[in-house]
């Protein structure tokens, strides 16, 4: 069994490398199924559609204006991962919060766009 290596190496946004702090989730794209629950147990499953997502929180550092975040329309946001897995979302949007947080600098962010994959 291999080891894990954790952790975000960057995130760009349309080429443009953003400093995260923590976490980031990825959400790849496609059909997500749900169970479908009868009387007599298992009946089967739906299938729903699903847009690949980027979540975390993000600094914002003196040259990136907030404004812009928010605004993000039809970018690719890129994630490069500690164990050289690269996560791409296409035809992005900002979709999270419009929040600044003035204590540390930061600001969550949500991206949703598809396709999402690891590439």
């Amino acid at each position: 069994m291999g080891k894990v290596k954790a952790g975000i190496s960057k995130l760009s946004l349309n080429g443009k490398v953003i400093s995260v702090k923590g976490n980031v989730t990825l959400t790849a794209s496609g059909d997500q199924r749900e169970v479908l629950n009868g009387t007599s147990g298992l009946a089967g499953h739906k299938v729903t559609p699903v847009n690949g997502m980027v979540e975390g929180e993000i600094f914002v550092p003196d040259d990136l204006d907030p404004k812009d975040v928010f605004d993000f329309s039809g970018g690719t946001v890129t994630v490069e991962l500690q164990d050289g897995k690269v996560f791409l979302l296409a035809d992005a949007e900002y979709t999270g919060e419009r929040k600044y947080e003035t204590e540390e600098a930061t600001m969550p962010i949500s991206f949703t766009g598809s396709p999402g994959k690891f590439v």
